[in-house]
């Protein structure tokens, strides 16, 4: 039995959607119908109703579909315990993360979760937002903590903290109010809101200084005093003499950060262990 067709029956039939189980595993929709109709071939009966507007599963198509439940319980189960074996009692977790939150908060945290949860073995990855969705489509990792403006579509999520985008400057910056000089990331929604609404109310773009890849390049520039720079506001809520929130007049967009997890997906308690005691972490600061 093709193990893709079935993850495809599987996705369709847990969602009732052809569109939603193609997106969950990026492939085409022609592609998902193809591959349960084989499916279908190979175990000689229909699995699938297709209504109007609407699937429905054949008593056949029921029963398969608690039987995947347990299939891939037991290979993600499997996966793991090759992939890190380990002695007994000992919980493995495996987290994606953004470079930001890896930077502003991942090695303290770790520091404190590890002396207090010893047992837990915590490997993680850093890549950007859909890099992360990715591996968690592709199960390289149990869950993302990943930042996002919106509820992310086609997977589950619980959020953790949720704050705005803000100007930041040093202490000491004094920006001539003709020419503010910004210090700016170039592959975020907010920057490009930012510019159309500074263009909107000045008729020009702003003076940016330098574009840079993280938020944290913007922290280490803005604490040379080279300019204004835009964050989530998650970075000043350490104390930090070197950079402060700067009053400028536009308002910024909002954020969520959330851990990130594929639809059907069984969290096991480590893990939710571990979100929840990241939660309490970026609260205490």
């Amino acid at each position: 039995m093709n193990l893709t067709f079935l993850k495809y029956f599987y996705d369709t039939g847990k969602e009732k959607s052809v569109a939603k189980s193609a997106a969950i595993n990026f492939v085409s929709a022609p592609a998902i119908s193809n591959g349960i109709k084989k499916l279908e071939q190979e175990l000689g009966t229909e699995l699938l109703n297709h209504g109007k507007n609407k699937i429905e599963l054949t008593k056949e198509g029921i029963a398969l579909l608690k039987a995947c439940e347990d299939i891939f319980s037991l290979l993600e189960k499997t996966k793991r315990e090759i992939t890190f074996g380990g002695a007994e009692g000992t919980q493995h977790i495996t987290v994606g993360l953004t470079n930001g939150l890896n930077q502003e908060f991942w090695p303290g945290f770790l520091l404190s979760f590890n002396k207090e949860f010893p047992a837990y073995q915590i490997a993680f990855k850093v890549g950007s937002p859909n890099q992360l969705k990715t591996w968690v489509q592709e199960k390289e990792i149990d869950f993302a903590l990943t930042i996002a403006r919106d509820e992310p579509r086609n997977y589950e999520f619980l959020p953790i903290h949720e704050g705005s985008f803000k100007f930041i400057s040093h202490p000491k910056y004094r920006a001539t109010k003709a020419e503010p000089q910004f210090i700016l990331t170039g592959n975020w929604p907010e920057v490009e809101s930012f510019k159309k609404a500074y263009f909107k109310k000045n008729r020009k773009m702003p003076n940016v200084s330098y574009e840079v890849e993280s938020w944290g390049t913007i922290k280490n520039f803005v604490a040379m005093g080279l300019g204004i720079g835009i964050v989530p506001d998650y970075h000043l809520l350490k104390d930090n003499k070197s950079v402060k929130a700067y009053n400028f007049p536009l308002e910024l967009n909002r954020y969520q950060i959330l851990a990130l997890f594929r639809k059907g997906t069984y969290l096991s308690e480590a893990s939710f262990k571990l979100i929840d005691n990241f939660k309490k972490f970026i609260q205490a600061q």
